[in-house]
């Protein structure tokens, strides 16, 4: 054969077999098996095959590309070795048990440290343990310091209990996929537990000052004021419409949040105007925005919850007979830095930590306070990718500052 066809074909099987073989770690590496704790159904299989085939070692092994690790043993104390010092790297090569009577005589195996140094090994039969794709992952093996030979029948029992193996593992996987499920389901069901939660918190503030405009218009068509009933029922319509297109875009949002958010130029003045509107604050509260508030881009329905939440807890959390709430605007080149000040009750630092928990009680909460407007503020901004802190003065006021990335440039 031409020098240079035959050095072709030597990197084409070796190509293959490297191919293979990355296949087969691969497969390894699927059933999770490396590294794990005792099971005593392995050790049941292990104790079985010393049993039947008589022999004072039996080993489930699994080789990766450096070692064979041992799962289950019997009458022996190693974790695992070297793959080049294995017997089970030859015993994979093929399908049917491997069975060396005596090692000394074996071409491969007589110089091999387990043979040659203090452990004597003589003996050896190993069953590969074969998925349903036909890799062959380790063995389950039976190891005797003094020569021997098996019978048929022990040979049988060898490789049928390397099947049971093989079922075993398959179980596993199987009980491994059904845990992450049910941790994904219950993960899913505490998302929209709390999500419900944030909801209702949130349209709370909405709600009240819709039925507030609703009593008001009640009172003046008692007292036969038309015209002003009228432009108040305008008002409730608008208020109607703009609740309705904010449970809906909620609702959108948390359907989208593992998904690709999109989002649109915000007038950044329009939207805290539509939130102070929505919630129908008092002549007492005043809102201080720059004139030079910038559009930007962002996911607008995630903001608008936001700044609903700093308004409505400013708001509920003021002791001051003018409430004054400061939005500003710091825009860096990667993200946004947002700033809402109030001069309310304030909080003391030892709470800061605490302050955004779901359900968590403090002084600062405990007007009518559950927790849940801040906790689905950090959420919300931490999904967008941002962050969340504060600083704050008992009786002089707290500012909230978070972080808002700026979409990346599409070009």
């Amino acid at each position: 054969m031409d020098k240079n066809l035959k050095n072709a074909e030597t990197k084409l099987l070796n190509s293959e077999a490297s191919s293979l073989e990355a296949a087969r770690l691969y497969e390894l590496a699927f059933y999770e098996i490396l590294d794990t704790a005792q099971e005593k159904e392995f050790d049941d299989v292990t104790f079985l095959a010393s049993h039947i085939c008589q022999t004072p070692m039996s080993m489930i092994t699994f080789l990766d590309d450096k070692r064979q690790w041992i799962k289950s043993k019997i009458g022996s104390s190693v974790n695992e070795t070297p793959k080049a010092d294995s017997f089970c790297r030859l015993a994979i090569q093929g399908d049917e048990v491997l069975v060396v009577e005596n090692a000394l005589n074996h071409d491969e195996l007589r110089n091999n440290i387990y043979v040659k140094g203090i452990d004597h090994i003589r003996f050896y039969a190993g069953a590969p343990l074969i998925t349903s794709k036909g890799f062959r992952l380790g063995t389950l093996c039976v190891v005797d310091t003094e020569p021997q030979k098996l019978t048929l029948v022990q040979k049988q029992a060898l490789g049928i209990l390397a099947s049971k193996v093989m079922n075993l593992l398959e179980l596993r996987v199987k009980s491994l996929q059904i845990e992450r499920e049910k941790k994904k389901l219950e993960s899913a069901f505490e998302k929209l537990n709390k999500y419900s939660y944030m909801i209702s918190h949130d349209l709370k503030a909405p709600l009240n000052n819709i039925i507030g405009i609703s009593t008001l218009i009640e009172s003046e068509l008692k007292e036969g004021n038309v015209n002003e009933a009228l432009d108040l029922s305008q008002m409730l319509k608008e208020r109607g419409n703009t609740l309705t297109n904010l449970v809906r875009d909620i609702l959108d949002y948390s359907k989208s949040e593992n998904d690709f958010i999109k989002t649109e130029p915000i007038p950044l003045n329009a939207l805290i105007m539509e939130v102070y509107n929505l919630l129908g604050v008092e002549s007492t509260v005043k809102i201080e925005l720059p004139d030079n508030f910038p559009v930007i881009q962002v996911e607008r329905i995630a903001l608008f919850q936001v700044v609903q939440n700093f308004i409505s807890n400013a708001i509920k959390f003021n002791d001051k007979k003018n409430l004054v709430i400061k939005v500003e605007l710091n825009v860096q080149s990667s993200f946004y830095e947002f700033r809402f000040t109030d001069n309310g009750i304030g909080i003391p630092e030892s709470e800061f930590n605490d302050i955004f928990n779901i359900y968590a009680k403090s002084d600062y909460q405990n007007k009518d306070g559950d927790g849940i407007g801040l906790n689905s503020v950090k959420t919300i901004i931490e999904n967008a990718g941002g962050k969340i802190w504060l600083e704050s003065q008992v009786g002089i006021g707290t500012t909230f500052i978070f972080t808002w990335p700026k979409p990346p440039v599409v070009c």
